[in-house]
């Protein structure tokens, strides 16, 4: 049985079961179908009382979704729904990636598509969701051997040691990732759309530029010898990040304070730790040739900068290219 999780009732049951063929196949129909389903006095709720962190972040993404869904038919959206977008926003009146992966349950997802298209689409959020949990591990287990040096400088076996298991994460991400460019050929095309910048408000979508497990753990990795243009593009984007960005600010202060993972270990002739370090390198290096391969198979046109990104990128291929080329770092392995 389905754990369903409808914090907006009637509301949530609408954009869950119902808008999806809605918007496929009568888009005309919801902002009349959103406006009979809310009403004033939600924006009157002491809505940090009534509502968990959680239920919040979905309420917010129930609202984001049929307010994107309308705007992107090229629908006048209620002022009603655009008030409440804003009211139960956390960060940015705009669907955040911390919404659509992060706060989606899993047992009860949220969808534009419906069909074989809305299955690939819940399973794009959920391998997103699945990478940045073990995203999240690494980057405990680095966390643990940067704060091992703070203590125990002089002991670099026992720093590299706190990364001894991190293969099995980055290759469970990897997989992830290459089964997302496996996609049936149109399906990603259907949604992504949705997921693109706000027509009217000008915010930027819900692009996996803003997974703060990546952007943290390269921050981590090498956050003092970041490319200027990544470092000032982290900061400018800072409130598309979960938690508007805050532990990754934190981790670019301390790491050009103390030094990051990847200067530590060039700094040491120890062979442990660079040994690490350079699994964490091949690792991003890796990644990024799967993702532009990935894009290349499912919206060609991105590629060749005929479509903008869902993060706002107006030439996105180009803007992967530059990234891959910019932030590729060299391994003893040579990859």
């Amino acid at each position: 049985m389905t754990n369903k999780v409808r914090p907006l009732g009637a509301f949530s049951d609408f954009v869950v079961d119902e808008l999806p063929a809605v918007l496929k196949n009568t888009p005309h129909q919801l902002p009349a179908g959103c406006l009979k389903l809310l009403h004033p006095d939600m924006g009157r709720w002491e809505i940090s009382e009534r509502f968990g962190e959680k239920d919040r972040l979905v309420a917010a993404l129930d609202l984001k979704i049929a307010e994107l869904a309308i705007v992107h038919s090229q629908l006048p959206v209620p002022q009603l729904l655009c008030r409440l977008v804003e009211a139960y926003s956390t960060g940015l009146p705009m669907l955040l990636y911390e919404e659509i992966i992060l706060a989606n349950p899993v047992s009860d997802m949220r969808t534009f598509t419906c069909g074989g298209v809305g299955k690939t689409e819940a399973m794009f959020y959920y391998y997103h969701a699945v990478c940045e949990l073990h995203l999240s591990a690494v980057i405990l287990a680095v966390q643990d051997a940067l704060s091992a040096h703070l203590v125990h400088h002089e002991n670099l076996v026992l720093v590299a040691s706190k990364l001894k298991d991190i293969e099995h994460d980055l290759d469970i991400v990897l997989a992830r990732m290459n089964e997302l460019g496996d996609m049936t050929k149109g399906y990603f095309a259907a949604f992504r759309g949705y997921l693109s910048t706000h027509p009217t408000r000008g915010l930027k979508g819900p692009s996996g530029a803003f997974s703060p497990g990546f952007a943290l753990l390269e921050v981590l990795l090498r956050g003092d010898t970041l490319p200027d243009e990544y470092g000032k593009y982290l900061v400018a984007n800072r409130e598309y990040f979960p938690q508007q960005g805050e532990p990754i600010a934190e981790a670019l202060h301390t790491t050009k304070t103390c030094g990051s993972l990847k200067t530590i270990a060039d700094a040491a002739a120890c062979p442990a730790l660079t040994e690490r370090v350079d699994v964490i390198a091949r690792f991003f290096n890796d990644f990024r040739q799967i993702h532009l391969k990935s894009l290349h198979k499912q919206i060609p046109e991105a590629v060749c900068d005929e479509v903008a990104g869902t993060g706002g990128e107006a030439k996105p291929g180009t803007f992967l290219r530059q990234r891959i080329a910019e932030l590729r770092l060299p391994t003893n392995g040579g990859k």
